[in-house]
């Protein structure tokens, strides 16, 4: 892999792993960065899910070892 992609690919790790944090951890519903918009609970599972099942393909194309 280039290096510029294995940096950012390591970004992104990082911010998977903050956004996991943070869906543990909050209870309130935020404001999003729209204004007149709120994430619920929901909200964050549903956008969890997308970014898992996006991690999980992005790392079969650019042949990323998960071991």
């Amino acid at each position: 892999m280039k290096p510029l992609t294995d940096e950012w690919v390591e970004k992104a790790e990082g911010d998977y792993i903050v956004a996991q944090k943070m869906f543990r951890a909050r209870k309130q519903p935020v404001n999003t960065r729209y204004p007149g918009t709120r994430a619920d609970k929901d909200d964050a599972r549903l956008a969890l899910t997308a970014a898992k099942n996006v991690r999980s393909f992005l790392k079969l194309a650019l042949k990323i070892d998960t071991s």
